[in-house]
């Protein structure tokens, strides 16, 4: 039995899985305009909430911080024990803003969100692991 091959369409096929594989690298390679415009500054937790539920451990806090003399505004889902929420009240945490955009942050309080990020998670909110 003799198997013909289209050549044609093997080139085809070569250059649109060729295509295929540029894109996804360009996809995967483009800049992030957080990481890129990155700056960070405070916010202070101002008011928390149970999230989904009372046993689900989500806990959803709102916080404020300042770019440029504007207050910002930012909600953060803490996966905590709802009971520690009224202990966040009035901390500063560290909050990550795009400074061409600075609505656009990211509130930076639990390990996964240093991990999240690829950021070192300072010493000093080590008091929120007691919290879970």
């Amino acid at each position: 039995m003799k198997i013909h091959i289209n050549e044609k369409r093997i080139g085809w096929v070569f250059f649109i899985s060729l295509v295929a594989v540029i894109c996804i690298a360009k996809m995967l390679d483009k800049d992030d305009p957080l990481i890129d415009n990155g700056k960070l500054t405070t916010a202070t937790i101002t008011s928390c909430r149970n999230g989904r539920n009372r046993w689900a451990g989500n806990v959803v806090c709102q916080c404020t911080y300042f770019v440029r003399g504007k207050l910002y505004e930012n909600r953060v889902d803490i996966d905590i024990n709802p009971r520690n929420a009224d202990t966040l009240i009035d901390k500063k945490i560290p909050v990550f803003y795009d400074s061409l955009h600075p609505e656009v942050s990211i509130m930076l309080i639990t390990s996964r969100d240093y991990e999240t990020n690829k950021l070192i998670r300072p010493d000093s909110l080590s008091w929120v692991d007691s919290l879970y």
